[in-house]
């Protein structure tokens, strides 16, 4: 993890950046609240893996509802995006 940036290892064997300098400024024109978090690196730099293999930030929690049920879990992105929007 650089600022900013994280370097991963996919499941097909591809090593590949994820520069998100570039969504966090679309994030920030757009007033996009549930992933301005991650603009400020004190946040960001929090990122690791979870079960499901794609990048987490348990110090940002996030609540919905599903199934008549509140929820609340760490932030994490998809990992198709993530892995379409990454260079190698």
């Amino acid at each position: 993890v650089e600022p900013f940036k994280v370097t991963c290892v996919w499941d097909t064997g591809e090593v590949q950046v994820k520069d998100f300098e570039d969504d966090i400024a679309r994030w920030k024109s757009t007033n996009y609240e549930l992933l301005l978090p991650l603009s400020d690196y004190e946040n960001f730099r929090h990122v690791s893996v979870n079960d499901t293999g794609t990048l987490q930030w348990e110090n940002i929690p996030v609540t919905f509802t599903f199934d008549g049920q509140t929820h609340t879990e760490p932030l994490d992105l998809d990992p198709i995006v993530l892995y379409q929007t990454s260079k190698p």
